[in-house]
């Protein structure tokens, strides 16, 4: 089936554009949820006659969006579970443990279709999740999963102090592959003092070889070998 879109769509396209998709998802999502007409010549006519009143609105959305994601920032959300010795929980995270932990920690309502998760969570740990506040708006937060609040506390700790570590080694590396060793700096030193206090006559800087001034004097023609 093929729509016009009233607001941009990830995946679909931006405000306006008709594209093409299927039937059930039209019908059962995109029309209800009123984010897309029928593509026809009076929903043309409609769409042409109020997309710049659409496109501020989505502007105007998206602004509240960003504003949103800034308040969020790169959070890290406990969530607390029960869970095996092993580390595996009874069950898993889901999308309502999220949207609990954001509205008692961060005082943030949001519904199930903001929060992607990459795989289903069943272990304990810190795990990625991304919250899509608006098409081009999203913020990534991390979900620190554990038994108890203190088990959460001294986990993010670990988190914090292993990155920490990386960035250290991968600093340190960095800085120990820029310096010249010692010997090979004294090398070129002597080097540089050998070729300053070199004597004329010796190879010069473009492998020619130059000629003393005596000698240049010496071999120069004069007057008599004319004659």
């Amino acid at each position: 089936m093929k729509v016009i879109l009233l607001e941009p769509m990830a995946r679909l396209g931006a405000i306006g554009e008709h594209v093409e998709v299927k039937r059930g998802y039209a019908l059962n999502f995109l029309l209800p949820q009123k984010k897309a007409l029928r593509a026809n010549k009076e929903t043309i006519a409609y769409f042409e006659a109020r997309k710049e009143e659409m496109r501020k609105r989505n502007d105007k959305v998206k602004d509240e969006a960003r504003q949103l994601a800034e308040h969020i920032g790169n959070v890290t959300l406990p969530i607390i579970c029960k869970a095996s010795e092993s580390g595996h929980l009874y069950g898993s995270v889901s999308v309502r443990d999220v949207l609990t932990a954001l509205k008692e920690q961060k005082n943030v309502s949001l519904t199930g279709s903001h929060v992607l998760l990459r795989s289903k969570i069943k272990d304990l740990g810190m795990h990625p999740c991304r919250l899509m506040l608006h098409p081009d708006v999203w913020v990534d937060i991390t979900l620190n999963v554990a038994r108890s609040m203190d088990a959460a506390t001294l986990q993010e700790k670990k988190a914090r102090d292993s990155t920490a570590q990386k960035g250290h080694k991968k600093t340190a590396k960095t800085r120990d592959a820029t310096p010249v060793s010692s010997s090979k700096t004294g090398e070129q030193g002597k080097e540089r003092r050998s070729a300053s206090t070199a004597p004329q006559g010796r190879a010069s800087l473009h492998g020619a070889t130059d000629i003393p001034q005596e000698d240049k004097e010496k071999d120069a023609p004069t007057e008599r070998d004319h004659g």
